[in-house]
């Protein structure tokens, strides 16, 4: 059964090519494979970050995060998976279950 699955990644810039000319961070890297190997089991997959090229990669929709909010009025996620931010669920958007990611120590910095 194919899913609709997002993720929001707030951490370094990056998009589908990035890691092909630039190392990432663990996090921004943890979000890029798992959204390509969610994508090749046959979902549909969006990364909403701070892209700095926002298009499809591999399969794999990057949207920039200053459009979520127009992609959150029109779109219905199976699965909404944020990565760190918890901050994020503040923002009014369709999804069947919601995780939040968390694999780093919570601080200040990540509300």
């Amino acid at each position: 059964m194919k899913r609709l699955i997002g993720f929001f990644a707030d951490g370094l810039p990056f998009d589908g090519d990035t890691i092909k000319y630039r190392a990432l961070g663990g996090s921004e890297s943890a979000v890029y494979y798992m959204a390509r190997e969610l994508q090749s089991l046959g979902n549909e997959v969006k990364v909403i970050c701070d892209g700095e090229n926002p298009g499809t990669y591999d399969g794999v929709e990057y949207v920039h995060k200053k459009d979520f909010k127009d992609v959150a009025l029109t779109t219905n996620f199976d699965v909404f998976v944020v990565s760190r931010f918890y901050g994020f669920f503040q923002i009014p958007f369709r999804s069947r279950l919601n995780i939040l990611w968390n694999h780093d120590i919570l601080t200040e910095q990540f509300s």
